[in-house]
């Protein structure tokens, strides 16, 4: 069954650490990281180094449903706005059925 991993990290050092125990987990466990499949993003605005093999996405990322975001206010729009829009359509829906029910 495939799985979702995020990790967050503080810096490449933290990165090159993190991605050195995902490859020794793996050689235990005969797992590798699908590089094609996983997105990075550099969440520092100052830093524009790409060490890695993995593809950098400018653009929000989804894991475990959240959206991740350089930009607070995409965050915000992804993680809030775009929910609540869909719950208060939801609702309205559920009450023009309910009125226009006969009991």
């Amino acid at each position: 069954m495939p799985t979702t991993p995020l990790s967050f990290v503080e810096n490449i050092e933290s990165a090159k650490r993190a991605l050195a125990i995902i490859k020794q987990f793996g050689n235990v466990a005969g797992l590798q990281l699908n590089q094609g499949k996983s997105q990075s993003m550099n969440l520092d605005h100052e830093e524009n180094n790409k060490p890695f093999q993995i593809p950098w996405s400018n653009k929000p990322v989804k894991a475990l449903g959240v959206y991740f975001s350089q930009s607070e206010t995409e965050m915000i729009h992804h993680n809030i706005d775009d929910i609540i829009s869909k719950n208060i359509k939801t609702m309205v829906q559920t009450f023009i059925i309910r009125e226009n029910c006969n009991y």
